[in-house]
């Protein structure tokens, strides 16, 4: 007697006596045409947008399978996306994921067992950003969203539907538009100040073409302006005359640099300031 379980709600094998039931299975031959699938889902996910929602980012997770009696057979496919929103709204999630599910389906795989999480989830609108699933939502909810997984049969069937409650959601004090444009433009000012200059003996230059936001960290409902701040993503074009690019550049020099950028530009105007030091964006 041999006994095999796989217990996903969507599929179990047992072999008892011969008694095998599969269900939204993909088997013998259709697993290399089912794996083959999965680059253009990815490209086509990736970009993805209704106007409002958008997919950033998307990893397909190594699907679960195995062979039964010589046969082939996957199971499981879990797509983790990274989305952004312009509005925060209860069907956010929801439509995100029939977004999703639609296109899966537009091209053809809609039988296919895929699965869907959340990874991240960030509110943009302009140079307003939140991260929804850290500043937002009550870790129940952040957990539910990241670790439920619908499958895609349930999203376009409509047997899955998340709407968040509204207290879940931020709420912002009346002018913040106003004083986001003022965070903006005083973080832009304070960056062509730092962007050239020199610090314990080094001469650098940071990118010209920064991404400047105002982000929202550490509250949930957004109260006075007290409860923004400033954030620069840039990176490094130089330092003491020689290029990222040059094999000469001193990577350690550069990490030194960084730290004492950011604790003067925080410590002085309240800005925070990200310095991509990765070595493959030189």
């Amino acid at each position: 007697m041999t006994r095999v379980v796989y217990d996903t709600n969507q599929v179990f094998i047992v072999k008892e006596k011969v008694m095998i039931k599969l269900l939204e299975v993909v088997r013998g031959d259709d697993v290399n045409k089912f794996k083959e699938s999965l680059p253009t889902i990815q490209k086509e996910l990736q970009g993805l947008t209704d106007g409002t929602i958008k997919i950033d980012y998307v990893i397909i997770e190594e699907p679960s399978g195995g062979t039964y009696e010589g046969v082939s057979f996957v199971v499981d496919c879990v797509i983790k996306l990274w989305m952004d929103t312009k509005r925060i709204y209860p069907e956010m999630v929801n439509d995100a994921y029939n977004l999703v599910g639609r296109k899966i389906q537009e091209l053809g795989f809609g039988e296919y067992p895929f699965r869907l999480k959340t990874v991240s989830f960030y509110f943009i609108d302009g140079s307003f950003l939140i991260n929804i699933m850290e500043e937002s939502l009550s870790k129940n909810y952040v957990n539910f969203i990241r670790y439920d997984a619908p499958t895609i049969q349930q999203i376009l069937s409509g047997e899955y539907s998340l709407v968040i409650p509204k207290e879940e959601l931020p709420t912002f004090f009346e002018g913040v538009g106003d004083w986001i444009k003022i965070l903006e433009k005083r973080a832009s000012v304070y960056y062509t100040v730092y962007k050239k200059g020199t610090i314990e003996g080094h001469t650098y230059e940071l990118s010209d073409n920064p991404d400047i936001k105002v982000i929202v960290r550490g509250v949930k409902n957004v109260k006075t302006q007290k409860d923004l701040t400033p954030f620069i993503d840039t990176k490094f074009i130089s330092i003491d005359g020689i290029k990222r690019s040059d094999e000469n550049y001193d990577f350690s020099l550069e990490q030194k640099l960084i730290e004492l950028l950011i604790k003067k530009m925080y410590d002085k105007h309240g800005v925070k300031l990200f310095i991509d030091d990765s070595v493959r964006n030189r």
